[in-house]
């Protein structure tokens, strides 16, 4: 913890030395509030594609219930994840709450890993048909390549996840092999099949896509010259750094990323550091309620196989 705060401290210390502030303070003063509103808008929207992601993969492995009750797991995980230090601490939470609410403990932890792994693979998806993108900046070179060839690698690895399942079966005695066997055969259901990896691949790019519009709009909102495409390109690779969890709910990751990516379409440090901040104050805006809804919770579900809304918040539930 102590390592993943002077990381978020130092990166974010190191992006603001080299800033004009007085620059950042001018580009608030006079940024369009409405245009604020719809970003906020468009990233709640991600969060409802998200728990629908989620959902989807969900129902493939065997865990019934309906998409209100996902959604309200999912935005509870999401609460965590910004909020609380631990880079994982949401799917902790999504997990732990899948299982309390019915779900086997291995599909609770399938469909989370999955649901991570089918976030990867939409912004793989969508790094690969964007690489034209890449080649027109920097043509076929090192820079123009590397994220077209990450992508690939990316979605190659996921088709060998799903073969897991194939390990030999003495193998399997040893329980590290065992689980990584079910999980192969998880992600065979998830990704190999047509019926599924379309919807959940699909709202992973679109809700990707969103991402990359709603900091078009706040750009916009804030006298930035940026182009749509811009956007949506250089925050799929955002998504990805911020990921790795090496720092505070991806703070001081996300701005140095930001500022360094939006350089290469010869966007200012300052503007660049301002829309990231920006992103990442809505972001713990539009997540506070899943602390809400955690709050107002049971403590034990009615029965173990009950995923009713009844069952996780203790009253009737009108559908």
């Amino acid at each position: 913890m102590l390592l993943k705060l002077a990381i978020s401290a130092s990166a974010i210390a190191f992006v603001v030395y080299r800033l004009n502030l007085s620059a950042v303070i001018d580009r608030t003063a006079h940024q369009n509030l409405g245009d604020l509103g719809a970003a906020a808008a468009v990233m709640l929207a991600q969060l409802a594609l998200g728990a629908l992601r989620w959902h989807v993969i969900r129902l493939k492995i065997g865990i019934r219930s309906s998409f209100l009750d996902t959604f309200r797991i999912y935005y509870i995980g999401s609460f965590f994840a910004s909020y609380v230090w631990s880079g994982i601490s949401g799917d902790i939470v999504r997990v732990w709450l899948s299982w309390r609410y019915g779900a086997s403990r291995g599909a609770a932890l399938y469909s989370t890993i999955l649901d991570r792994v089918a976030l990867i693979a939409g912004i793989a998806v969508l790094i690969i048909l964007t690489s034209p993108w890449f080649f027109v900046r920097f043509g076929f070179s090192v820079e123009g390549w590397l994220p077209f060839l990450a992508a690939v690698t990316l979605l190659v690895g996921i088709v060998g996840l799903a073969q897991f399942d194939r390990l030999p079966i003495t193998w399997r005695q040893w329980l590290p092999l065992r689980l990584l066997g079910s999980l192969g055969g998880a992600a065979r259901e998830v990704f190999l099949r047509p019926r599924t990896v379309l919807p959940a691949i699909g709202t992973a790019m679109i809700g990707q896509a969103a991402l990359g519009l709603a900091t078009y709009i706040l750009a916009q909102s804030l006298g930035i010259n940026v182009m749509l495409t811009d956007c949506i390109v250089v925050m799929q690779i955002v998504a990805l750094l911020t990921a790795v969890p090496i720092s505070i709910g991806g703070w001081g990751v996300r701005e140095m990323s930001m500022v360094g990516l939006f350089g290469l379409v010869d966007i200012p440090a300052s503007s660049a550091l301002v829309l990231s901040v920006q992103l990442g104050l809505i972001g713990l805006a539009l997540n506070l309620p899943g602390g809400i809804f955690w709050l107002i919770a049971r403590p034990q579900a009615r029965s173990a196989g009950d995923f009713s809304l009844s069952a996780l918040y203790g009253r009737s539930a009108q559908p």
